[in-house]
């Protein structure tokens, strides 16, 4: 995969978890870092079934905070930072970097887990995308496309965690960047258990999306060297 240049450089707290002593190491130079990346399955392609279609151009979601947990070790994202947009539209070729960061540890360490808490975009927050915003409230979810031919724009103020356990990645001096590629395919998304499309401008079928959203949330992470 190619990895864009575009690094957002926002603070973390570091949480030790029954540590029996420092994680940081003043002989070690290289500071560990993480990169999330976020791609959609099937953006811009239409899906059929019976008579529906359906077409998303975009796709995006906002966290409130993320956590990755290890041996012995757990960070969490900053409460500097109030939301964070994951966002992936028909223009899209390949995996959207969203955040490039430094943890503030010099230390190799193993990672196994990360936690994602999907919240509706904070008042505080710098975000500008008026997508998220409304006087009745802000959202979480964005969705926009055609049904049928005719556009939509599906909005949500869904709140949910969700924790994805991978194998253990160790990031070290010579791969010191945890990459975690987000993924959502937007088949697992729309289709019911019937094989039958959603309709995302009926109401009805929103908590069914939203349920399936949560489920199709997918991670594949690994280490690299992106310094």
């Amino acid at each position: 995969m190619k990895f864009s240049k575009i690094t957002l450089l926002f603070g973390l707290f570091l949480a030790l978890v029954a540590s029996s002593c420092s994680i940081f190491n003043p002989d070690i130079e290289v500071e560990k870092r993480v990169a999330l990346y976020f791609e959609v399955d099937e953006i811009a392609d239409t899906l059929q079934a019976n008579q529906d279609t359906l077409r998303v151009d975009e796709f995006k979601f906002s966290i409130g905070q993320f956590n990755l947990a290890g041996n012995d070790i757990e960070l969490g994202s900053s409460n500097n930072i109030r939301s964070f947009i994951f966002g992936y539209d028909q223009n899209a070729t390949e995996e959207r970097l969203v955040i490039s960061v430094g943890l503030s540890i010099a230390d190799n360490v193993t990672f196994n887990s990360y936690k994602m808490f999907l919240r509706p975009v904070a008042e505080s927050s710098n975000i500008l995308d008026d997508d998220f915003k409304s006087s009745t409230g802000n959202y979480s979810i964005v969705i926009k496309g055609q049904f049928n031919g005719k556009n939509f724009r599906y909005r949500s103020k869904a709140d949910f965690n969700k924790e994805l356990s991978f194998e253990d990645v160790k990031v070290d001096d010579d791969n010191e960047t945890i990459v975690i590629i987000k993924s959502v395919d937007l088949k697992d998304v729309f289709y019911d258990e019937n094989d039958n499309l959603l309709d995302p401008t009926d109401s009805e079928n929103s908590a069914q999306i939203i349920e399936n959203i949560e489920s199709a949330i997918q991670v594949n992470a690994f280490a690299s060297n992106l310094l």
